[in-house]
């Protein structure tokens, strides 16, 4: 019998009363990880925060095909779309709610964020997955965590976040690195380009004009282990997302893959974020300079 993920969002968020405090506030961005294998799903939990308050939360859940009990990408698609049609649908109805499905050479990723800036926590509670949130103020990084541990989440690495801006012409760009010192552990770019922009009227005619392109790309990430990409063609816009894991990629894997670009030394240890840094500023990135919005 074919089988369907699990939502996972109600394991991963624990609200809590908000209270006063004399003590000054930490406005930096932190970011942890936690992951966890279980009957045949893996899945990777990040949380980006702000002191105590979580500000946005990633779900990341793998099951392959011989899991899923189906042969081949084009029946996973069409026996998901049958399953979980309704709740895509009911999730990314929700402001600051975002889901999607990208389906793999062998398996399919289902990914869940939130933006709890965004978020009306009123309203989630009437989502399935979500909790009560009755009287509750924000969502506690401390006590999710806790309550992960209980669940066998294992906690997989923290982290200082690093976000930067490009408002392109053509395309708006935001790219997160979570760095342990000068080393960048893992790196997230999302890419929005507009209908208006690109001279089409809707997603279907993006993905007509620009799928196959796109389809290229993505087939120069394939069995990449480390690395995911993405394209997602939203009412207005198409969402081109990549991420980089560089503790589990491999560099000879992807020095020759378009859009990869290494400045210094092939056989250095690590990237660099100081080195990186140097490239974003002449590139136009502009860094976000404050979190203090998350705790307002």
């Amino acid at each position: 019998m074919k089988r369907v993920f699990q939502l996972l969002l109600s394991l991963a968020m624990t609200l809590t009363m908000l209270s006063p405090t004399v003590f000054a506030k930490d406005n930096s961005l932190k970011v942890r990880q936690y992951k966890r294998e279980q009957d045949a799903l893996y899945t990777t939990l990040t949380f980006l925060y702000v002191d105590d308050t979580i500000w946005m939360q990633m779900a990341e859940n793998i099951i392959y095909y011989d899991d899923l009990d189906v042969s081949s990408k084009e029946e996973a698609q069409e026996f998901l779309q049958d399953a979980l049609g309704d709740t895509i649908d009911e999730y990314n109805a929700q402001e600051g709610v975002y889901y999607y499905l990208n389906y793999e050479a062998d398996c399919v990723v289902e990914n869940i964020s939130v933006d709890y800036t965004k978020a009306d926590l009123k309203k989630l509670e009437l989502v399935e997955g979500f909790e009560d949130t009755t009287e509750k103020i924000y969502v506690s990084m401390e006590k999710t965590g806790k309550s992960l541990e209980k669940e066998n989440y294992k906690l997989d690495g923290e982290y200082d976040g690093r976000i930067f801006i490009n408002d392109g012409k053509d395309v708006e760009s935001v790219l997160a690195f979570y760095c342990d010192g000068d080393r960048v552990a893992v790196q997230t770019a999302e890419n929005t380009m507009y209908y208006d922009d690109l001279n089409v009227s809707d997603a279907q005619q993006a993905q007509n004009q620009f799928g196959p392109t796109f389809d290229e790309y993505a087939a120069q990430y394939e069995g990449v282990k480390g690395v995911h990409y993405t394209i997602v063609y939203q009412d207005d816009s198409l969402v081109e997302e990549i991420s980089v894991d560089y503790n589990q990629v491999d560099m000879d894997d992807v020095k020759n893959i378009e859009g990869f670009n290494f400045n210094g030394s092939q056989d250095a240890d690590y990237i660099s974020m100081k080195k990186t840094l140097e490239t974003l500023e002449s590139s136009g990135y502009r860094e976000v300079p404050d979190f203090s919005f998350v705790l307002e």
